[in-house]
């Protein structure tokens, strides 16, 4: 049986990015796999290329392609696709449409980005400064850490700066090509609606049927969205200890704030 050649090695022969043929192949146990060719830097596209990682479901090769992202920043949608199929959306989405995970650029099996000092990252999520929150002791403190994790993320792999929300929604687009369909139909949750929404502002003429689930404002600024986000938690939380402890088997005593 003839083997295609890889993605990559198609675009070096000169085929085009969005001409590229894809290969799917039995991966996982029932599952199929794949990998479609983007530039590292869509602007630059004759500069460096990685691979985008795709999975489907054995079998689903005829029903229209929609294309899955969980969210993150960093979630895998290739692992997504995989471990929660058969919980994924409905019995009426599964037999209607070929669900397509991947992996964006920089996640899981997609040149993963390889942070190599485990203990500054450690520091980033755990460590408290030890200063007054807000000081500019406390902010030093953190903008060393940070500086010296990010560090660490870019001595191994590709360039670290191409990584990112546009560059990944135009990745999605040459996905879109390399299925073969002409408007992409995608569903999305939390920050991969941010992903979903960029991709409708850069290719509006593309836009199939388009589901953002726990829509995030991308007009917000990066501290604005956390501080939402806290609130948000602090929110469902005291929601779920005020229905806590209506139960006698709750864990927890005593009324919402003392249970805080």
């Amino acid at each position: 049986v003839a083997v295609s050649p890889s993605p990559t090695d198609q675009i070096k022969s000169g085929v085009e990015f969005q001409d590229q043929l894809i290969s799917w192949a039995s991966c996982e146990s029932d599952f199929e796999c794949a990998t479609v060719a983007v530039p590292l830097d869509h602007l630059n596209p004759a500069d460096q290329i990685i691979e985008i990682a795709l999975i489907r479901k054995a079998g689903t090769e005829n029903l229209t392609p929609l294309l899955i992202n969980p969210g993150g920043p960093g979630a895998s949608g290739f692992d997504y696709v995989r471990d929660s199929y058969e919980t994924l959306g409905t019995d009426q989405l599964r037999s209607n449409f070929q669900l397509v995970g991947f992996d964006p650029r920089g996640v899981g099996r997609s040149a993963p980005v390889t942070c190599t000092d485990e203990n500054v990252k450690d520091q980033v999520y755990y460590e408290e400064s030890g200063f007054p929150l807000g000081s500019d002791d406390d902010f030093a403190f953190s903008k060393d850490v940070l500086e010296r994790f990010a560090a660490s993320c870019q001595e191994k792999g590709f360039d670290v700066a191409f990584f990112n929300t546009q560059q990944s929604a135009r990745d999605m687009d040459l996905i879109r090509a390399a299925l073969g369909v002409e408007k992409l139909d995608y569903l999305g949750f939390s920050y991969g609606t941010e992903l979903g929404a960029t991709y409708i502002a850069l290719f509006p003429d593309r836009v199939g049927k388009f589901v953002l689930d726990g829509a995030v404002d991308p007009t917000l600024s990066s501290a604005q969205g956390t501080v939402n986000q806290v609130a948000g938690f602090d929110k469902a939380f005291r929601s779920y200890l005020k229905d806590c402890l209506a139960n006698s088997a709750c864990p927890f005593t005593g009324n919402v704030e003392q249970s805080l």
